[in-house]
């Protein structure tokens, strides 16, 4: 198999795994328990692995997965508005952590 081919095949089965139902779908209607979580960001370099003093996001999420797709957005839209030379020649990127509230 050439190498396009092959990373044609493993794209179209990541995409196919994205849009599948879920293997247990009663998992889905599973009751959670009360926990909010808090999101914290921190813009970092990974050259020197310094990072510039963390961002909480002054919201609550109801669950973990809710606060994970929030900081994907969130860091999205940091790394979007920061200047192409300075990332690159920096290596920056975000971290980020998902916080039980009232444990940070």
């Amino acid at each position: 198999m050439n190498y396009k081919f092959t990373t044609l095949i493993v794209f179209l089965i990541a995409i196919l795994v994205i849009i599948a139902e879920p293997a247990y779908p009663e998992q889905d209607q599973v009751k959670t328990p009360d926990i909010k979580f808090t999101l914290v960001i921190f813009l970092c370099s990974f050259i020197n692995n310094e990072c510039l003093p963390p961002a909480e996001i002054k919201q609550s999420y109801n669950s973990w997965k809710e606060c994970t797709i929030a900081a994907l957005e969130i860091s999205k839209e940091i790394m979007l508005s920061q200047e192409d030379i300075f990332v690159n020649n920096n290596k920056v990127a975000t971290k980020f952590v998902c916080a039980e509230i009232g444990t940070i």
